[in-house]
């Protein structure tokens, strides 16, 4: 079984996470091992990326089902993603030059969570989407390539130097 679902899954998912932060490790001269020094804008991607975790979760949980529980174990998943995706925001940077803050904004608030989040979980749209109809699945992998692509445009702009 492992021949059939597992190794397309993770043939696929190299292929989305090369296409999208390829030109992050072109950039690079050596590996470091503590990532670049976050400044002010970087920090202000933190309440961008819990608010969609927040809304997104809002949308998917029943308002009855909706504890205390629950909602704490959401808002720790929630600060635990937007930590990660800071980190792997800020190692993400290029050090062989100076970004502006939108470029800044968009590699930590908008290429590292979506990035990231395509990257491993893009199998999630295709199993949600399949469960409606099987018609549905190549929407979604049109969806998929078009966020990966786009990604990827992000990419390519945020690495090319000024």
């Amino acid at each position: 079984m492992l021949e059939i679902f597992g190794i397309p899954y993770l043939g696929v998912t190299g292929v989305i996470g090369w296409l999208i932060f390829a030109p992050f490790f072109q950039n690079h001269e050596a590996p470091v091992a503590f990532p670049t020094r976050a400044t002010i804008s970087d920090l202000f991607t933190l309440p961008l990326t819990m608010g969609v975790f927040f809304s997104f979760a809002g949308l998917l949980i029943p308002l009855k089902t909706q504890t205390l529980l629950l909602q704490s174990t959401v808002m720790v998943i929630g600060l635990l993603f937007s930590v990660s995706t800071l980190a792997l925001g800020l190692l993400l940077l290029p050090r062989n030059f100076e970004l502006s803050t939108l470029k800044r904004i968009t590699v930590v608030g908008l290429i590292a969570p979506l990035g990231g989040l395509l990257t491993f979980a893009w199998v999630g749209l295709v199993v949600w989407v399949s469960t409606y109809s099987v018609m549905y699945l190549v929407p979604a992998m049109i969806v998929i390539a078009a966020l990966t692509f786009g990604l990827r445009a992000l990419t390519l702009w945020v690495c090319r130097a000024e």
